[in-house]
């Protein structure tokens, strides 16, 4: 999710960032999950949505957000590692 306008760019962390909790090391997630245990907000990928947010670089529709610390609750954009299909299935 790629948004130019500061201010919403903004809005739109401060809204995710009320479902986290920074840790020493992760941001963890309280907030809503699919099926599997993964972060979700409005049916997408928080780890996604926030990496992108805070990088400004576009994950590829083929590529998964995956927490490189392996917690499955860490949002932390600092911990994503771009990983394949066959490998975000096989992660935990």
């Amino acid at each position: 999710m790629l948004i130019k306008d500061e201010s919403m760019r903004h809005r739109v962390i401060s809204r995710l960032m009320l479902f986290t909790v920074k840790t020493a090391t992760c941001w963890l997630w309280e907030g809503t999950t699919d099926d599997s245990g993964n972060p979700i907000f409005d049916g997408e990928s928080v780890r996604r949505l926030l990496y992108e947010l805070e990088t400004r670089d576009v994950i590829m529709p083929d590529e998964f957000a995956m927490p490189s610390c392996r917690n499955r609750d860490c949002v932390k954009p600092g911990h994503v590692e771009l990983v394949g299909r066959t490998e975000a299935l096989e992660w935990y």
